[in-house]
């Protein structure tokens, strides 16, 4: 009986424990990125736009922001300090979500090394650099994954909020999901996750929709002027061939067809091999997608698939880290978009070829136990 007792206070005071722990670390990173960091910082341009957003405690667009305006709230606390130390406090944020993405096995030395392959990554390393907004989709990932195991609505709703912050990775993911909780789900439950979404975005739309809107009607002009055009999209792919519409269309064919498929053949699966799978997908058909977008496919999808084909999964990774030797060479090369493109490509068919196998292993057992 005691020890019955004693299991959830013991559990309670790790909690506590490492909650004052993490504010602890959390206000000495922002301390010390206050007093150490330089006043003009070469690196943090995403965060700097993000950070103007709220900056004061307020919520005002300015040009180059085209994040959903409820992606700010989470944000909002941040407003109030620095830019260094918000910047800092933001890293430890990203850093610790990032650990979370590295499966834990019976193997250490292999849990390590896999941490040492995603911290190691040029996509990583920018994604911190930078100080980009793809680790709260990478966290909405995991609290989906997370939520859907569990049924827990405030968790998905919120894991939908947070993947909403980039639709361009989360668009197919946020379908098939939907499909997926109303097939699954008791319809009190994913109800009652759909209402605690909307009572985020309504406001949220009331209130800023407007300028948010303004700044998307900039988006194409914006985007689409740069250099490399759709960026690690198919059109960087389509770029190698040519202009021709069919080439791209046939591609944008295949990948949708194939990625509704494996979806439509495994409802009651939403691990984090078919999240990745869809991420991947929505990059290859979007518009435009940046080369930081790239860390939530590695860190969802690859490191997850190192778990279960340890070379795979490692020579996938591998592929996000070779960059990182153009240091050594001078003028410093420019990284083609195509050769992001071709990974993501190889990414998506090895998330889709999982995926598959797990559907066969299913209907397997299936037909076993009715047998």
């Amino acid at each position: 009986m005691n020890r019955k007792l004693s299991a959830p206070l013991d559990r309670r005071t790790d909690l506590l424990i490492a909650t004052g722990l993490l504010i602890f670390i959390v206000a000495l990173t922002a301390l010390a990125a206050e007093k150490l960091l330089p006043e003009r910082l070469a690196f943090g341009f995403d965060w700097a736009l993000h950070w103007h957003v709220v900056r004061g405690g307020g919520l005002i667009y300015i040009a180059g922001n085209y994040n959903p305006p409820w992606t700010f709230l989470w944000l909002w606390p941040l407003g109030w300090l620095s830019f260094r130390s918000s910047w800092g406090v933001f890293t430890v944020f990203t850093l610790l979500i990032l650990i979370l993405c590295v499966p834990r096995t019976a193997h250490h030395r292999l849990d390590l090394a896999g941490l040492g392959w995603l911290m190691g990554s040029y996509v990583t390393l920018r994604q911190i650099a930078d100080g980009n907004l793809t680790a709260l989709v990478i966290a909405g990932c995991l609290l989906v994954e997370w939520s859907y195991r569990q049924r827990s609505d405030w968790g998905l709703a919120l894991g939908v909020l947070l993947l909403t912050t980039k639709m361009q990775e989360s668009a197919l993911a946020l379908a098939a999901l939907a499909l997926s909780v109303v097939w699954v789900w008791p319809r009190p439950r994913w109800r009652r996750a759909l209402l605690i979404v909307l009572l985020v975005i309504a406001p949220s739309l009331l209130i800023w929709g407007a300028d948010w809107g303004q700044a998307l009607r900039h988006i194409s002009d914006e985007l689409f002027s740069r250099p490399g055009g759709g960026g690690v999209t198919l059109t960087a792919i389509t770029g190698l061939v040519g202009q021709w519409p069919w080439v791209r269309l046939m591609l944008s064919v295949s990948i949708l067809g194939i990625t509704a498929y494996l979806t439509l053949a495994s409802p009651t699966v939403f691990n984090a091999n078919k999240i990745a799978a869809l991420v991947s997908a929505s990059l290859l058909l979007s518009p435009y997608a940046n080369v930081l977008s790239l860390t939530t496919v590695l860190a969802v999808g690859v490191m997850a698939l190192r778990q279960r084909h340890i070379w795979l999964g490692t020579i996938l990774a591998a592929f996000t880290s070779l960059p990182l030797l153009t240091v050594f060479v001078t003028p410093l090369p420019t990284i083609p978009n195509y050769y992001w493109a071709v990974w993501l490509v190889a990414c998506w068919s090895a998330f889709c070829w999982q995926l598959s196998r797990q559907i066969r292993s299913a209907t397997l057992a299936a037909n076993v136990s009715n047998a």
